[in-house]
Parts: C-alpha cells; structure tokens; sequence
C-alpha cells in the first residue's frame, strides 16, 4: 500500500537518512537528466529547508518495502504561487500509483492553504514522462521550447555575425542596463506579459508590483549572477519599450529569461535588435576573455512562432522541449479528480 506522508520539522531527521540515497542519485544527475540549469542544493541545506517549511513536499512510503518510493518538494511563493520544484520517482517504479497517490495528498493539503491562485510545475527532462497524467488532476500544459547558441559552433557565430538588420529609428536607441531604468522597466515587462502565456503560471506577470519583484529578483542574482553589460534596454525618447535581460546561470552558460517589446511597438523587428545586442556583447567579451560563456539560452513557448523565428535566424537551435503545467482553483474544481477529492475533504 502506497502513502503520501508530509515533510516536516518533526519528522525530517527522521525520514532524512531514507531519502537521502535517492535525492543523492538526483542531485548528481539533475543537469543530464533533468535538465537543471542551475545546481541544486545539497541535501543538508534541503533538510534544513524543510525543518524552517520553506520547503515542504511529501515522501511516499510503500508499507511492503523499507525504502522509500518517491519524493515531491515545493514551496510557497510569496506572488499566491505554488511552484512544484521536483517530483521524483525512480524510473523502475511504478510513477502512476506513485504520482496518483501524490497529487491527490498535494490537492487536498492545498485546499486548506489561504490565498494560492496557481500552482506551477516546469516538467523538464525526465519529470515529462508524467505529462499524460498532470491533466486528470487539472492541470493545463503548455509547450516549451529551450534554445542555444553555441560560442563553439562557427557556423551558428557566422550567422549571427552576419543577420542584417535595419538601423533603428531617429528616436530609438539600445542601452546596456542602468539601474535608473528600473521603474521604467518593470512597467514594460507588466505591459509585455499581463496577457502572455507566463502569466498563467506566474501571477506576478498580471500586476506592475509583481513585474517590480521579478525585475528586482533578476538583478539581483537570484535567477543566476546578473550580467548587466550584456542586458539591453530599447528606448524611444529615453522612455524603455524594450528588454532582453542576461544572467549568467553557470561559468560556461549564458540565459536570457526575459525579453520583451510594448504591444504598440511590435512588428518592427525591434526584437531582434535586442537580441542581436545582447549576444554580440556577450560574445564580444567572451572575446576579450572577460567571460568563459560557451552557450547562451532562451525558452519560448512551443507555439510562438515569432519568437522561434527570431532565435533561429539569429543562430539559435532548438535543443529540449517541455510541458510548463499549471493549476488554479477554477481548473482543479473542473478536474476528473474533484468529486472523490470533495468527498475526502468532507
């Protein structure tokens, strides 16, 4: 029989020595495996994220065996998100009792948190294989697209050396980033993404405080160490319009997590422009040897055929694709699974 028990401060120093073969076998793999950027944290300091419940999440006891089946972990976003962080099932397991037992625990358990609007849940490299499931529970997918520019790959260099673009506009001008464009920024990000597919999953997107945070958070290194010289900022009569940020994710790795152009200003091409600012300086010190970067990345939805176009004539190539799911109160009472839940609750 399969149970979903809680991670908690009484029972972490407990359970711990159990699960820690297995977060161990994920922590050496999550790069080639699970397709981690950046590298997780040791299973001590998840430990003591657990005993302070800035991480919380389950384990799954299996009462016909000593180890243990599964492990899921989470935390509370301060933006009413809940942002799923690793489900964990070894792969000769068998996942579907494993996740069923999970998600109905995580469900109920949620249902009693005050103020949560959206749970999110990247599903990157093998955590995929539980796509098929994620929907009875009610949550909805959403196609993403990684990309990557090698600095080692000449031809992908040269066409990006040599994409032509039209000068800007009399009024426009590219920048690097300058703390004094904060605001100004943060309300572009607000105008680019209040409608876009980010914002179903990240509820800070659909407010300008919330556009503030995450602004704040990426330069701040808390997406990766922050490369301002590479940042750019279009502005038109000095007032931005356009973002490409840059973050340094690792010492060989370059992402650009956002990047972004005003509705009214789109169409131009503008874009690229950032783009191609971005890369180039990234390049242009890689050069100089102020940086050892040897790939830059980007994510899009699967679906934005723009964006794709962009990266890819810029020397972009699609490597991994994955599900972005995410759940609100609304799709999770239209779920297959709400009636036996209410039940449960009650």
């Amino acid at each position: 029989m399969l149970i979903a028990r809680p991670l908690q401060s009484d029972n972490i120093n407990t359970v711990g020595p159990l699960l820690a073969p297995m977060y161990q076998d994920f922590f050496s793999t999550a790069k080639d495996k699970y397709h981690w950027d950046l590298e997780p944290i040791e299973f001590t300091a998840l430990c003591n994220a657990i005993q302070h419940q800035v991480v919380r999440g389950y384990w799954i006891e299996d009462t016909g065996e000593d180890e243990p089946l599964g492990l899921m972990l989470y935390t509370l976003e301060p933006h009413q998100a809940i942002e799923i962080n690793l489900l964990l099932i070894p792969e000769e397991r068998d996942w579907k009792s494993a996740i069923d037992v999970l998600m109905r625990r995580f469900l109920v358990d949620i249902q009693a948190l005050p103020g949560w609007n959206t749970v999110s849940f990247a599903m990157l490299g093998i955590q995929n294989r539980f796509i098929r499931t994620m929907p009875w529970y009610g949550f909805k997918p959403i196609g993403q697209t990684v990309l990557k520019l090698s600095v080692s790959d000449p031809i992908a260099v040269q066409l990006f050396m040599q994409y032509p673009l039209e000068p800007l506009p009399e009024s426009y001008r590219l920048s690097s980033w300058e703390p004094s464009y904060g605001g100004d920024t943060s309300l572009a990000v607000h105008a680019a993404f209040s409608n876009a597919s980010d914002a179903l999953w990240d509820p800070r997107f659909r407010t300008e405080s919330g556009c503030r945070q995450v602004v704040s958070m990426m330069t701040s290194h808390q997406m990766g160490k922050f490369y301002p010289e590479a940042t750019s900022l279009l502005l038109k009569n000095d007032r931005v319009v356009g973002f490409c940020f840059c973050v340094e994710t690792n010492a060989v790795q370059g992402n650009i997590p956002l990047i972004g152009i005003l509705p009214e200003e789109k169409g131009n091409r503008y874009g690229h422009h950032l783009l191609k600012r971005t890369v180039h300086r990234s390049l242009e010190d890689f050069m100089a040897e102020k940086n050892s970067l040897m790939s830059i990345t980007a994510t899009t939805d699967t679906e934005n055929f723009p964006a794709l176009h962009m990266y890819r004539h810029l020397g972009f190539d699609e490597g991994n694709h994955y599900p972005h799911v995410y759940l609100t109160p609304d799709t999770l009472k239209s779920s297959f699974v709400a009636k036996t839940l209410a039940k449960q609750l009650n």
